[in-house]
């Protein structure tokens, strides 16, 4: 999988949102290529916590 490819995974991947005045969720989106397969996660941030969780999902 080549980099442009990773890229518009990750791209797909945002949907930002402020779910509450102490939520915020998939601001920030990832796309990795393993020997294990593809995935593209997002984070979900609170406060005071930098980031709480992620969710993956298989390319």
């Amino acid at each position: 999988m080549d980099f442009e490819t990773l890229y518009s995974a990750a791209l797909e991947a945002l949907n930002p949102r402020k779910v509450s005045e102490d939520v915020e969720t998939e601001g920030v989106a990832v796309a990795l290529a393993t020997d294990k397969g593809h995935f593209t996660g997002a984070c979900v941030l609170t406060r005071p916590a930098a980031w709480a969780s992620a969710r993956s999902t298989p390319l």
